[in-house]
C-alpha cells in the first residue's frame, strides 16, 4: 500500500544496525533512511519528495512533527525495556511478557492505515466514471460560485449544491458526498453527521464528506490557478487589519476618541454596538488596510477568520468590504471553529492558500502556510503599562513601512514566484509553503 521510509532521531549507525535486522534486503525501505544527520532537532516532510497531501507519518511522539501534525497517527509508545520513568509499573521484559500482537500499537494502525489507503483510492475509482466526474465538477463548483467574488447585489443567490442522481450509476453505492440539512443530494438518504463536514458558512446546512472535501479542495485550486491566476489568502481580523476595543477600557486620555468617530473627520475610527448587547465598542482600522485589500484580490481569493463571533465579523466587514467585493460569504468565525483555527474549513488545497495572522498559536497545523504579521496595537492594552499607544500619543503605524504594506511585498512575491512556470502542468508541484520557506 506504502512506499516506505525510516525517519528516526537516532545517528545513522543506528539506523544502519536496525535496518540490517528488519530490512536486510533493503526491500522495504531502500535507501530511504532519514536520521538526526539530516534533521537534527525537529522531523520534517520536506526532506521526503512526496506531496504531503499523499503522506501518512506513524510516530509516537507528537512534539517532533510541529509542522505536520495533520498527517500524523499517534501511535502508542511500545516500552519493552524498564525506562526511568517507569518505577512504579514491571516492564514487559521483567514480567516476561509482550504486547499482544492481535491488539497491540502496530495492528492498531495497520487497521487505520488499511482504512485510509481505501478510502484514498476509492475516490480514485469513482473518478475513472466520466459522468461522475462531471457531476462531481458540477456539485463543487456550484459551492465554488456560492463564494462568487460578485457584489451580493448584482448576483442572483444560488444553492451550493444540485442533485447529481442522474449522474451516478445505480449500482454504486452512495457515497453522500454533498449533504443539506442531513438529507444527501444524491441518495436522498438521511446521512449521520459524523460522517462529513459542516460547512455552514457558505450556506446553512450544507455538509460535505471528507471526500467531497478533498475532491472540491483540489478543482478550487485547479480553477483558481489556471483561469484566474489566484491563489488563496486567509486573513485574520483583530490585531492584522484591525484594533477593537470596549469603551469602558479607554483610558482618560483616549476619551477623545469617542467624539470623532461620531464625527465625520475620521474614516478609520467606528463606534459600534452587537444586536441586543449594551456594551459599545471602538474598532480602528490599521493603516493601509483598504489599499492592501484592493491590491490582495487582484492576486488572492480572500477569505476573512476570525476568533470574534458572527456579530462582529459582520460588523467589520459591512466597513471593510461593504459590497462584498473582497470576501463574499467566505467568512469563518468562532462559531464554526471555537478552539482553534485550521485550513480544512477552506475549500482550497493547502500548498495554494497564505494565512496572515498575529498570532502564530492558533495555527497549530498550519504553520508553514502561515505570514506572521506584526500585531496591531492602537488602543492602551492591559499588558502596554511602560508605553503610550498610538490612541494616547495622537499618532499611528506608518503607512508605507506598517505592518500591512510589508505584508503586501512578501504577497506579491509569493504571488509572482508560484505563477513563475512554462506551462500549467507545473502548477501541480507548486507549493506556497516552500516558497515561504525560500523567501
Amino acid at each position: 500500500m506504502f512506499t516506505m521510509h525510516v525517519y528516526t532521531m537516532g545517528t545513522r549507525s543506528y539506523a544502519e544496525a536496525i535496518l540490517e535486522v528488519i530490512d536486510p534486503d533493503r526491500f522495504y525501505f531502500g535507501k530511504r533512511v532519514i536520521t538526526r544527520d539530516e534533521s537534527p532537532r525537529i522531523k520534517t516532510l520536506d526532506l521526503v519528495l512526496a506531496d504531503e497531501r499523499g503522506v501518512i507519518i506513524v510516530d509516537d511522539t507528537r512534539d517532533v512533527w510541529p509542522d505536520h501534525k495533520s498527517n500524523l497517527i499517534l501511535i502508542s509508545r511500545y516500552k519493552y525495556f524498564r525506562m526511568k520513568s517507569s518505577q512504579h509499573s514491571k516492564p514487559h521484559s521483567e514480567e516476561k511478557t509482550d504486547e499482544s500482537e492481535s491488539k497491540s500499537g502496530l495492528v492498531d494502525v495497520f487497521r487505520i492505515l488499511k482504512e485510509v489507503h481505501c478510502r484514498f483510492f476509492r475516490v480514485r475509482e469513482e473518478l475513472e466514471s466520466k459522468d461522475l466526474l462531471q457531476a462531481i465538477i458540477e456539485e463543487a463548483m456550484s459551492v465554488v460560485e456560492n463564494l462568487s467574488l460578485e457584489p451580493r447585489a448584482k448576483r442572483q443567490r444560488t444553492e451550493p449544491v444540485i442533485n447529481t442522481s442522474s449522474y451516478l450509476p445505480s449500482s454504486r453505492r452512495c457515497r453522500h458526498w454533498f449533504v443539506r440539512y442531513g438529507i444527501c443530494t444524491t441518495c436522498k438518504s438521511t446521512v449521520d453527521k459524523s460522517q462529513s463536514r459542516a460547512f455552514d458558512y457558505l450556506s446553512h446546512g450544507l455538509q460535505l464528506s471528507h471526500e467531497a472535501v478533498a475532491v472540491t479542495k483540489h478543482l478550487t485550486t485547479l480553477v483558481s490557478c489556471s483561469n484566474e491566476k489566484k491563489l488563496h489568502l486567509v486573513l485574520d481580523l483583530d490585531h492584522t487589519l484591525l484594533h477593537t476595543t470596549r469603551i469602558p477600557r479607554l483610558t482618560q486620555a483616549e476619551k477623545y476618541l469617542i467624539e470623532e468617530a461620531g464625527s465625520n473627520t475620521r474614516d478609520d475610527l467606528y463606534k459600534w454596538k452587537a444586536p441586543g448587547d449594551p456594551m459599545v465598542f471602538l474598532t480602528k482600522l490599521r493603516p493601509f488596510v483598504r489599499e492592501f485589500l484592493k491590491e490582495a484580490n487582484e492576486m488572492f481569493t480572500m477569505y476573512a477568520y476570525t476568533m470574534g463571533n458572527r456579530d462582529y465579523s459582520k460588523f467589520i466587514l459591512d466597513v471593510i468590504d461593504p459590497t462584498q467585493i473582497y470576501f463574499g460569504e467566505r467568512v469563518i468565525t468562532r462559531d464554526e471553529s471555537p478552539y482553534m483555527k485550521t485550513l480544512d474549513l477552506d475549500l482550497a488545497h493547502e500548498r495554494g492558500v497564505v494565512i496572515v495572522d498575529d498570532t502564530r498559536d492558533v495555527w497549530p497545523d498550519h504553520k508553514r502556510n502561515l505570514i506572521e504579521i506584526s500585531r496591531y496595537k492602537y488602543f492602551r492594552m492591559n499588558n502596554s503599562r511602560h508605553s503610550k499607544p498610538y490612541s494616547e500619543e495622537k499618532t499611528d503605524e506608518s503607512e508605507s513601512s506598517g505592518g500591512l504594506a510589508d505584508v503586501s511585498k512578501l504577497l506579491k512575491e509569493v504571488h509572482c514566484e508560484f505563477f513563475r512556470v512554462a506551462n500549467e502542468k507545473e502548477f501541480e508541484s507548486k507549493d506556497v509553503r516552500l516558497l515561504l520557506q525560500e523567501i
